[in-house]
């Protein structure tokens, strides 16, 4: 049975997230949003912490935490800006992808440059609905020993990141095959930054690949093996991304509470009010089953029993929660909370961008019933 109980070591790591959420990211976050670019500094004050990186084992220089504790810490970044912890989740995948199918020279090399100075990793964002399609937009073909990449996708880290995963179609085959792109090769062009409702911190851009050579030595498993490797790693991201949305609820609930207090109407403060206390049990119960679920999945993985749809469903739950909960979030501050001198408007856009990622999830958990 799933021990889902926090010892000292994880309570420590979840109270320094905390803290440095509250002090590094909540006063800052309007700035960073006008700004419309990715928040570097703050990245690196928390690669200084110690709170990026964390499943790196031991041996590469990393505190070699579980995906549990990688949750953990997500959820207390993302109760402040689910545009930061983005960045957050571009690496934890990138590090995911080499932990399941790199070779040891390939965890030496990424895993020690991750650890020994500060750097980012990005992933390209292709619905899983579109892989195995016609219109799959990386392609590749073998050029002697060689791999020619050539397409465009939305990349997650695209600028700031040192390397991006990608998925590649064998145009000959139409087998996939994933590869390890350095940004800094010729070919790879990260367009202008794009414009979303939500998310502006994260660092989210179009990239072009043009004839992109690479070697052996960027093929991160085996050839072909790509949808096996991409269904693996999606079980490890779903939980992830479920933790940020449960993060971006649970500030929801806090600004929803604080202000229903403060906020009075006849003489007494609206959480009196059976409709608002109502609102606010229904946050705090779906919070608590979005977290149970996220933990749960985190935890089957750590303990060697991996399931993509105990994944796909914490993702799926806690996505939905979270939009319900924003809005509602914005319903309990009436016109307050539409706008942007209160929270909450924010959560509300930030929510919209996690809600298209659990579009994704559903489709991967329908075809788990569908192929079961």
């Amino acid at each position: 049975m799933a021990d889902l109980c926090l010892n000292d070591e994880q309570k420590e790591y979840q109270q320094l997230a905390f803290n440095f959420c509250q002090k590094e990211i909540i006063p800052h976050i309007h700035s960073f949003e006008e700004q419309n670019k990715p928040a570097i500094d703050i990245y690196k004050t928390a690669w200084q912490l110690g709170l990026m990186n964390v499943t790196i084992p031991e041996q590469y220089g990393g505190p070699g935490f579980k995906n549990y504790e990688a949750c953990l810490i997500v959820e207390e970044i993302a109760s402040g800006c689910t545009g930061i912890s983005a960045s957050f989740e571009a690496n934890h995948a990138f590090i995911s992808l080499v932990l399941l199918a790199g070779n040891d020279k390939q965890k030496e090399t990424y895993f020690n440059s991750l650890t020994s100075e500060f750097s980012l990793a990005g992933y390209s964002l292709i619905p899983p609905s579109e892989i195995e399609t016609e219109s799959y937009p990386i392609t590749y073909k073998r050029n002697k020993n060689n791999y020619v990449l050539n397409g465009a996708a939305p990349v997650l880290n695209a600028s700031a990141g040192k390397w991006i995963y990608v998925l590649g179609k064998n145009i000959e085959n139409n087998d996939f095959s994933p590869f390890i792109i350095p940004t800094s090769i010729n070919g790879y062009l990260a367009q202008d930054k794009v414009t979303t409702l939500g998310r502006k911190t994260a660092d989210l851009k179009s990239v072009s690949f043009k004839n992109i050579e690479l070697d052996n030595t960027y093929l991160i498993g085996k050839e072909s093996e790509g949808l096996i490797i991409s269904k693996q790693l999606q079980t490890v991201i779903s939980p992830y991304i479920a933790a940020q949305a449960t993060g971006l609820a649970k500030s929801a609930l806090h600004h929803s509470i604080t202000y229903a207090k403060e906020r009075k109407t006849f003489g007494q403060a609206i959480a009196n009010y059976q409709a608002i206390s109502f609102m606010l049990a229904d946050m705090a119960k779906n919070i608590e089953a979005s977290r149970l679920l996220y933990r749960k999945a985190a935890w089957l993985i750590d303990n060697n029993e991996p399931s993509l749809y105990h994944s796909l469903v914490s993702q799926s739950f806690a996505t939905d929660a979270a939009v319900k909960i924003a809005i509602d979030a914005v319903q309990i501050f009436g016109g307050y909370g539409y706008s942007r001198e209160y929270p909450v408007e924010k959560l509300m856009r930030d929510s919209k961008v996690l809600e298209t990622q659990c579009n994704k999830a559903n489709d991967l958990l329908g075809k788990c019933y569908v192929t079961a």
